[in-house]
Parts: structure tokens; sequence; C-alpha cells
């Protein structure tokens, strides 16, 4: 069973690869305006291999392949219903 934290953050990018990277959770979900800056920032954490994606093929092989363990997509750039795909993908 993965483990979950759920917080809001509108100043902190690599938040989530912070919380990753402690142990605290076994993957993050970040979602910002691009969130371009944020998967930099996130992938500057040790430990942390993140991704943006905003197709569900990306979502899933990554993990896989890759071992992704945080997942960044763009908020304005996908709407709710994909980005639930898109989150289910990479859980």
């Amino acid at each position: 069973m993965l483990r979950v934290k759920l917080r809001r953050s509108k100043t902190d990018q690599a938040g989530e690869g912070e919380l990753v990277a402690r142990g605290e959770v076994d993957r993050g979900v970040a979602i910002w305006g691009s969130c371009v800056a944020v998967c930099i920032a996130a992938n500057s954490v040790p430990g942390v291999r993140a991704c943006l994606t905003h197709e569900c093929f990306s979502a899933h092989q990554a993990v896989g392949d890759d071992d992704m363990n945080v997942i960044c997509l763009g908020g304005h750039m996908v709407g709710n219903a994909v980005a639930w795909e898109l989150v289910r993908a990479f859980l």
C-alpha cells in the first residue's frame, strides 16, 4: 500500500520531492500552472525522479521503466478528468 499525504502550498516548489526523499510518502503528485519549474525543482532533490507528463502511457511507463516517484502535472494544461486518469496511471 502506498503512503499518501495531502498538502497544499503556493510557494514550496520542491515540497513533494522532499517528502518522497525523506521517506514520508512513496510517491508524490505535483500540480501547478505549467509545472515546468516544479519538475526542475523536484529533480534537484537527491533521490527524486520527477517527470512532467500529460498522457497516461508515460505516466504509467515511467514508474515501471524509469522508477519515477514524482509526477508533475500542468494544472493549466490538463483538465480534472485527465489529471485524475494520469494520477491513477501513476499510482
